[in-house]
């Protein structure tokens, strides 16, 4: 009997999980979609990179086991963040971002959080890291991938009024900077 009660304790707190994500996606306040001229050639990667937080969470929501945790159990938990919401998970289905398992972690009121993805169900080959910040006006993403032997790391933040900024690291080396105004005009492209 306590037995199916823990089951059914999980069974809730992996449902609590899921719908605080689909929360999030829902929020007014994420801004996901930049303003940046369409004709820039970085515009596409830019708003893909917005996308993927989107990505995950449907991924998430539609193909995946979820087994929550405490944020402690996860390879992510870094030791100073309180109030965390904690997941593993196996993704059942194909997505588009070729990930076989994940790792979560959530900040109650869902305005933070990261998400590791793996190639394997053993936990063991990290493809990449996204995280995202929901501050007063504007939205932080950072995502961190290897490719090659090159750690890359891309940072991308979207104001309210359409301002943007975005960074791109392979090596700790700053190899791409972008910054644009309001209008979508790029202010600083080097």
């Amino acid at each position: 009997m306590l037995a199916l009660i823990g089951i059914v304790m999980l069974m809730c707190a992996g449902d609590e999980l899921i719908e605080r994500l689909m929360k999030l996606i829902r929020d007014p306040n994420l801004v996901t979609i930049s303003s940046l001229h369409n004709s820039h050639p970085d515009c596409a990667h830019i708003n893909a990179l917005a996308a993927k937080l989107n990505q995950f969470v449907l991924a998430i929501h539609s193909g995946s086991h979820l087994h929550p945790c405490k944020a402690q159990e996860t390879s992510i938990y870094d030791g100073v963040e309180k109030g965390l919401l904690g997941g593993k998970g196996i993704f059942t289905k194909p997505n588009p971002l070729n990930a076989v398992a994940f790792e979560i972690l959530l900040s109650r009121d869902v305005r933070r959080g990261k998400i590791l993805w793996y190639s394997d169900t053993l936990f063991s080959r990290a493809q990449g890291l996204f995280s995202w910040s929901v501050r007063e006006s504007s939205t932080l993403y950072t995502l961190r991938t290897l490719h090659s032997q090159t750690l890359c790391q891309e940072r991308l933040e979207l104001f309210r009024d359409g301002r943007g900024d975005y960074e791109r690291y392979e090596n700790k080396q700053l190899v791409r900077q972008l910054r644009w105004n309001a209008s979508g005009v790029p202010e600083l492209d080097k």
